[in-house]
Order: structure tokens, then sequence, then C-alpha cells
């Protein structure tokens, strides 16, 4: 278990550029000091692949995702 985590608040602007620069892979969203999810590394890829995809859509439309 971290002893310190990597908070940040639902309205913090670019927490994946915070977690980059701290090389952490996770970040503990707040809102008024409460915790409301965890964000992560596969999080951030999974949204820049939704965003790839809407940016670069195929004829055949986006692949299956298991």
């Amino acid at each position: 278990m971290v002893e310190d985590p990597h908070k940040v608040e639902m309205e913090t602007p670019l927490v994946a550029e915070s977690m980059a620069r701290r090389q952490i892979g996770a970040a503990l969203v707040t809102r008024r000091s409460k915790q409301t999810r965890i964000f992560t590394v596969l999080a951030v890829c999974e949204a820049f692949a939704a965003h790839l995809r809407r940016q670069f859509p195929t004829r055949d439309g986006p692949p299956e995702v298991d």
C-alpha cells in the first residue's frame, strides 16, 4: 500500500500529465475531500483509444472489444 497516494480534485485538468511527471500509474480522484474514483494509466489508454477511433474511423467500424 502506498503511504501517500497522489490525490486530485475532480475538477483538476490533465491528471494524466501530473501522473506522468510523478511517474505513477494511478491517482485518487476526490470531490470535497471524499474519494470518488481511481484514475489509472489503463483509463488513460482507453480514453485515448476511443478518441483515436472517433478521429480516424475505419470503413468496417471499430474493432470489437472483449
